[in-house]
């Protein structure tokens, strides 16, 4: 009998967590719970407002990495990929509107809120117009950080920052149908160790199947809810070494064009 896989935002703020249920009859039927939390990396020069962000992203749930220069913060998105990037206007070497532009020609699909001081707001306009989500002024009013990282990280999140012109590679700008992307996603199962296949790979080849299944004529929601179920879970097992960052890379790759696909229909 098959199970529906659960993936549901636990409750708190800026829906920091998400629930993977994995389906009876591939987890053994224990039906153990895997919490994602949501990944930040916060770019900023200062010591003390890095230290400031990242006790109380902590604190609301999110797992937050660190960086204290734009090259810091490239070097570290071409092995990983954040949830979200907050990202500090006026930095040396390289600023924020430079790492802007470098961040979202490689990861378009990554949100990324602008950190400006008071009389950087004709820049941090610039800002959007090349790809940011929005921006946050010094100092930080973290009911506003809430609001946005909860719009920035929820599962049902738009692939292309809101309000930017995304800047992406021609391989990741054409669309691929559910059935390519299950091929892809297959591939990668596939190549699972057997365990890992079993607890994790197994679920996610049903929810690409499910993809299949749907047909060109599917309620737009429930493939949009598939989608992000299959993400989350895709992150998982990357996050814990049962596929490796290219296989996770490919797989993206396709799910985000099938997610652009379905918002230009």
């Amino acid at each position: 009998m098959e199970h529906p896989l659960d993936v549901q935002l636990l409750p708190g703020a800026a829906g920091a967590a998400v629930t993977l249920t994995m389906p009876d009859d591939v987890a053994g039927g224990d039906n153990p719970m895997e919490t994602y939390r949501a990944r930040i990396l916060v770019v900023d020069d200062d010591p003390a407002i890095r230290g400031l962000i990242e006790d109380y992203l902590s604190i609301q749930g999110f797992d937050v990495d660190t960086v204290g220069s734009g090259m810091e913060a490239l070097a570290l998105l071409e092995g990983d990929h954040p949830d979200a990037i907050l990202l500090d206007m006026r930095m040396p070497e390289m600023d924020g509107i430079e790492t802007l532009k470098r961040i979202v020609a490689r990861t378009p699909r990554i949100g990324v809120l602008m950190v400006s001081g008071n009389d950087d707001v004709v820049l941090a306009k610039e800002a959007i117009a090349l790809g940011a989500f929005d921006y946050i002024l010094k100092p930080i009013d973290f009911g506003y950080l809430d609001r946005a990282l909860e719009k920035m990280t929820r599962v049902d999140a738009p692939a292309v920052p809101v309000g930017g012109a995304a800047i992406g590679t021609p391989s990741d700008s054409v669309p691929v149908s559910s059935y390519e992307l299950a091929l892809e996603v297959c591939r990668v199962t596939r190549a699972m160790s057997p365990q890992a296949r079993r607890s994790v790979g197994l679920g996610i080849e049903r929810i690409a199947l499910r993809l299949v299944r749907q047909g060109p004529g599917a309620d737009h929601r429930r493939v949009w809810r598939y989608l992000n179920e299959m993400r989350a879970l895709l992150r998982f097992a990357k996050d814990i070494g049962d596929i490796t960052d290219d296989a996770h890379r490919r797989a993206e790759s396709s799910l985000v064009r099938v997610r652009r696909a379905l918002g230009a229909s």
